[in-house]
């Protein structure tokens, strides 16, 4: 748990939740991202190519424990502001 708050923006009914609802067979980073839904999915059909956005497969107690810091950290942490400006400044 002090791990986790140790992350900027992830308080304490954060960490809480996501140690709560993630189960103890996942083991890395990449595990976790898909078990709360938010990997990438393609949306293509024959030639069409669309958009690529986020799965929403997974478990949407542990999303929004995720998505919450991520947003406050958006605007207030420096490595998060830099990385949303490219991201979204990238071509599509």
């Amino acid at each position: 748990r002090e791990l986790l708050c140790s992350i900027p923006c992830v308080g304490k009914v954060t960490a809480q939740t996501v140690l709560a609802e993630l189960p103890p067979e996942i083991s890395s980073a990449r595990q976790a991202a898909a078990y709360a839904g938010l990997t990438p999915q393609l949306n293509e059909s024959g030639q069409k190519q669309g958009r690529t956005r986020l799965s929403k497969t997974g478990n949407p107690h542990l999303r929004y424990a995720l998505y919450m810091p991520a947003v406050s950290g958006r605007s207030s942490n420096g490595r998060l502001k830099n990385c949303a400006a490219r991201s979204s400044s990238a071509p599509r």
